[in-house]
């Protein structure tokens, strides 16, 4: 660890709370695929997904393109457009993709939503979900605990669902969750 003058140290030892993020920092941003969901088999859904995700650097991206780069895909968009911290929108001869959250979506229903991440919509008709995980990081529970009994407040900070946030802090032991926020409400 490299500290850059002594000050640093000084305002450490002032700390009175840690705000984490969750993917790569709590957990390990190695996302697996618990479960797809399938409402219209005529659709490759696998091929679509990996399509659009291809385009972004974001950690379940990278994650879901190593799990679906098997799939025999021949299919391409004229246009892909990735909003930050939502999902994208893609065309094709006029048929619109949509893949991201329940909220990007406008997708409804409690139990759909806390058992599923992401959705695949073809022209605003619902045809995939997906459910998906990453691993505590390790080491990740021990620094909680120490932060904990140092009287430093631990906060978790999130765009995930707020199930996958609370889940992941009862495990390593935070008591305060901020979920579902944007690039942009996380800065703030």
């Amino acid at each position: 660890i490299l500290i850059k003058g002594g000050s640093t140290i000084e305002l450490f030892s002032k700390t009175k709370k840690v705000v984490f993020d969750k993917t790569g920092t709590l957990t390990n941003g190695e996302f697996i695929i618990n479960e797809l969901k399938i409402w219209d088999n005529q659709q490759p859904v696998e091929a679509i997904i990996y399509e659009l995700e291809k385009h972004s650097s974001h950690p379940i991206a990278k994650s879901l393109c190593k799990h679906l780069n098997k799939v025999n895909t021949n299919f391409a968009f004229q246009k892909v457009e990735e909003i930050k911290g939502k999902g994208f929108i893609a065309y094709d001869d006029g048929t619109e993709y949509k893949f991201g959250s329940a909220k990007f979506l406008s997708i409804t229903g409690d139990k759909l939503i806390s058992n599923y991440q992401l959705f695949l919509s073809i022209n605003s008709e619902l045809v995939a979900a997906l459910s998906i995980n990453d691993q505590i990081m390790e080491g990740a529970k021990g620094l909680v605990s120490f932060l904990n009994h140092q009287n430093i407040e631990t906060v978790l900070l999130s765009g995930d669902t707020k199930q996958k946030c609370e889940s992941v802090a009862k495990e390593i032991g935070i008591n305060t969750v901020y979920a579902q926020q944007l690039p942009d409400d996380k800065i703030e």
